[in-house]
């Protein structure tokens, strides 16, 4: 519920272009890094005022449990905290999706 709670709060965020812009291109370049050893797709990179939220998909919930310890501790182009709640799904053969939040104010 906490997750769910940060997640609607970024939704609600203005975007600050001057800031949001640059940072996107930025994570977007540091998930292109991660890519080159782990199978995940990126589906959008979503960069408000003080938060981003990233939304990646996996071929299966196996590969994306591998991956969660990477997308942690990646030095990222900008410092923020990290957030990600990967539950296991029903079916663990099929692609699994999820977000990744990230709290630039509190890195």
């Amino acid at each position: 519920a906490d997750y769910a709670g940060e997640l609607h709060r970024h939704d609600q965020e203005p975007i600050q272009p001057g800031w949001a812009v640059p940072t996107e291109t930025g994570l977007r370049a540091d998930l292109d890094t991660l890519r080159t050893r782990r199978p995940f797709s990126v589906l959008g990179v979503d960069c408000r005022t003080r938060t981003c939220v990233m939304t990646l998909e996996w071929p299966d919930y196996e590969r994306a449990t591998e991956t969660a310890d990477a997308l942690l501790h990646h030095r990222y182009v900008v410092p923020c905290a990290r957030t990600v709640l990967m539950p296991e799904p029903p079916r663990r053969n099929q692609p699994y999706r999820t977000q990744v939040l990230l709290d630039c104010m509190r890195g």
